[in-house]
């Protein structure tokens, strides 16, 4: 059992490290340097606490193991660091096959563990990046596609621009856009947390974009993310000042903004 504890203390550091390297690509890309070192600093300071401990049992005891696997153990957990470290990091690979082998028994791929990194876009070791060279990443995705529906169910209101492209825009887009832009002003690191977990959805959508471009999906869509936009107006009603003018705001040139914006501090 120490052997195995030691052997996923391991495990925990490089997947750590991977995390860092992977998410190191955002807005604030020194958060994550900075969130992973008291972690990586814990798992070492258990990793030496436990080679300390043993080592101190040892010394104060006579220990007798049976068994192929009892003595193997033994033998790893008496080698100097120097030799033990590598050795436990050797012993991850017949363990993630393993790992691998139960996936599959679920129905996963092989490589299932690989592709939670890979199969993904804007990141370290995204692959999928050539996804969004005709499909806006990074926007909100359930939103644009319930924008997409029938006319007298999702109510389009005008047009706007991303990325220098025209797209639909009715209230529920616009009500979610400007949401997310009062949670980047004022919580800069919650917006960056909430937004790397919400392009998995994107991943999914660029994925079956076609299947999306359905009216009746994007009616359903629509309707799903209804509750969520009445939450999102009732944020915006609370912690700002002037909530209309930022839903106003949303896909508009930067032209339109900035008129938008002398114009309301005349008013005010």
């Amino acid at each position: 059992m120490e052997l195995l504890l030691n052997v996923f203390l391991i495990l925990g550091i490089i997947i750590n490290v991977l995390l860092c390297v992977h998410l190191n690509t955002g807005a604030e890309p020194v958060l994550w340097m900075v969130g992973n070192v008291p972690i990586l600093m814990l798992l070492l300071m258990e990793l030496s606490k436990n080679h300390l401990l043993l080592k101190t049992y040892i010394d104060e005891n006579e220990i007798e193991v049976d068994g192929f696997f009892g003595k193997f153990s033994w033998a790893v957990l008496n080698l100097n660091p120097i030799m033990k470290y590598p050795v436990l990091l050797l012993m991850l690979v017949p363990i993630l096959i393993l790992l691998s082998l139960f996936l599959m028994l679920f129905g996963q791929k092989p490589d299932s563990l690989i592709r939670a990194f890979t199969d993904t876009y804007k990141h370290g070791f995204s692959q999928l990046d050539y996804m969004c060279d005709n499909v806006q990443c990074g926007g909100h995705f359930l939103c644009s596609v319930g924008a997409n529906g029938h006319q007298s169910i999702v109510k389009p209101i005008r047009y706007g621009e991303r990325n220098g492209r025209k797209i639909i825009c009715n209230r529920q887009l616009l009500i979610s856009n400007a949401f997310e832009n009062l949670l980047e002003e004022k919580f800069p690191a919650f917006h960056l947390f909430i937004r790397n977990r919400y392009n998995r959805v994107g991943r999914f959508v660029h994925k079956y974009y076609g299947l999306f471009k359905i009216k009746i999906i994007s009616d359903v869509v629509y309707i799903i993310m209804k509750p969520l936009e009445w939450l999102f107006l009732l944020c915006l009603y609370t912690f700002d000042k002037k909530p209309e003018n930022r839903i106003g705001k949303q896909y508009l040139s930067e032209t339109d903004r900035r008129a938008i914006d002398t114009k309301s501090n005349v008013i005010g």
